[in-house]
């Protein structure tokens, strides 16, 4: 499968790039599940912040990152994440409301002055 891995940002090498990454998003998938199940939720975030590098605008890869992150513990991480999930598609409900699920369940910022939750709630209304 490396072999016909295009990492190219050429324009004339768009559809190649496109069916690579969707090769390797599959493959990421086969890995969280598989390392998901097995509770490697560490090395599951470590694999997929490496990934990011060749496919830094991809929404799947982003929240993919920051579901890892919310497993293994790293909470406020995965809210930054999940406001870079919100920038790449601003029209998927389920991202904002993953984020104000984590700013109220694990890190308790609801009656935080600084209003982080409120923020996040006001990307729910967009």
């Amino acid at each position: 499968a490396t072999r016909d891995v295009v990492l190219s940002r050429a324009p004339e090498q768009e559809q190649d790039r496109a069916v690579s990454l969707q090769n390797a998003a599959a493959i990421y998938d086969l890995l969280s599940i598989t390392l998901g199940r097995r509770g490697q939720y560490v090395m599951l975030s470590e694999c997929l912040e490496r990934a990011m590098k060749f496919a830094f605008g991809e929404f799947h890869l982003w929240y993919q990152v920051a579901l890892s992150m919310v497993a293994c513990g790293k909470s406020s991480y995965a809210v930054s994440l999940l406001r870079e999930c919100v920038k790449l598609r601003p029209s998927d409900p389920t991202v904002p409301l993953m984020a104000a699920k984590v700013c109220i369940g694990s890190l308790h910022w609801v009656s935080d002055p600084g209003g982080r939750a409120q923020v996040l709630a006001a990307s729910c209304r967009r």
